[in-house]
């Protein structure tokens, strides 16, 4: 597998799972399933390609056109709404 072809799964697979992660209301479920199934699937369905590494170039090409859907419809609408990071009082920050 070259690391060009990993480089862009992992581009394209943190879109996918971010999108799916704020759409869910942050919840981590969804995700665990979409990444197991991700990793599951493409060995069982296309058994034949898996030893050529086509099934890794086809899941990846998924990946990508997903991610570029998701990037182009959902635009600004894929930033979170509120803030994640939550603010610490200061009397709790003593060293």
């Amino acid at each position: 597998m070259p690391i060009t072809l990993f480089m862009i799964n992992i581009v394209a697979s943190s879109v996918v799972f971010g999108w799916l992660s704020e759409h869910t209301q942050r919840s981590v479920l969804p995700v665990m399933v979409m990444h197991t199934s991700l990793n599951a699937w493409a060995g069982m369905l296309i058994f034949p390609l898996a030893a050529t590494g086509a099934t890794y170039a086809f899941v990846t090409a998924l990946l990508v056109v997903i991610a570029l859907v998701l990037l182009i419809r959902g635009g600004p609408r894929l930033q979170r709404s509120d803030s994640f990071m939550t603010i610490i009082p200061t009397g709790l920050l003593t060293v």
